[in-house]
């Protein structure tokens, strides 16, 4: 895990990541989902070894403790990851991993193995400022975070001696995502959301965050038929709104639902 990252160097750190991660082409969110299942294994593996040793009268060691006391979040964690990347169909990919993946997994190595609010708005919104992650990649960002955590976990407990700071800090960071509220976050690095809140009428930014997001994944669903970016078709549809003027039509929904932009 690379060393802390602290605040006021994460932009800069979230650039250089973006710089690395180049997309290669698709890979199905099923790679994804075996990973975790296959990081709780290595886990399994581990909490049998401790066992072992109990039972032979070894001494146990703090890192064994906390991997006894916290198995059960991450069997959580994998089941949760699991269903959310099985079911997210085909996502970029960089390499053998999901994009989402490898941004996560870069994420929460700035962090030590941690992932506050804070840090993750900052990361998104300065790694977007080189490759714009699509909606889909951003309804993952809590299930990348887990599976990072999982992931060095399961390789932290292979070593020798596991480092107890590291496993402690990877633990708590499991416990914190599974209850971590990221809607509001992830709405303010949305980039589609910032073009659509300047909807020529005015209409977006007054609505509720529920209807918000449904003209987001209508605009997602609109792209993906279309071929075209989110961005982009944003984009599109905020100039027809305000090439529409002062007329019924210049409201960005109207080429979301009425006349489709693209199509």
């Amino acid at each position: 895990m690379e060393s802390f990252v602290p605040l006021s160097e994460l932009k800069e750190f979230a650039a250089s990541a973006a710089g690395q991660l180049r997309i290669t082409g698709w890979i199905s969110g099923r790679r994804e989902a075996k990973r975790a299942e296959q990081a709780l294994d290595r886990l399994c593996r581990a909490e049998q070894r401790a066992h072992a040793l109990a039972s032979r009268g070894g001494e146990m060691p703090d890192s064994a403790r906390w991997l006894l006391d916290n198995l059960y979040l991450a069997r959580r964690a994998a089941r949760e990851v699991s269903l959310t990347f099985a079911s997210a169909g085909q996502l970029r990919a960089s390499g053998d991993r999901a994009l989402i993946a490898c941004v996560c997994g870069k994420l929460l190595a700035s962090g030590d193995g941690e992932a506050e609010e804070e840090r993750i708005g900052v990361f998104l919104d300065a790694f977007q400022e080189r490759t714009v992650l699509t909606r889909r990649e951003l309804s993952l960002t809590a299930a990348g975070l887990e599976l990072a955590a999982l992931s060095n976990l399961a390789e932290i407990y292979e070593r020798p001696s596991p480092e107890v700071r590291r496993c402690a800090g990877l633990f708590t960071s499991l416990r914190r995502l599974g209850s971590l509220e990221l809607r509001d976050t992830l709405e303010g690095v949305d980039r589609v959301d910032r073009l659509l809140r300047r909807d020529p009428a005015g209409i977006y930014p007054r609505m509720d965050r529920r209807s918000r997001e449904d003209y987001r994944n209508d605009l997602a669903r609109l792209a993906r038929e279309t071929g075209r970016s989110e961005t982009d078709t944003a984009r599109q549809i905020l100039s027809r709104a305000v090439a529409a003027g002062s007329s019924p039509e210049n409201h960005v929904g109207y080429y979301i639902h009425e006349q489709p932009s693209g199509r």
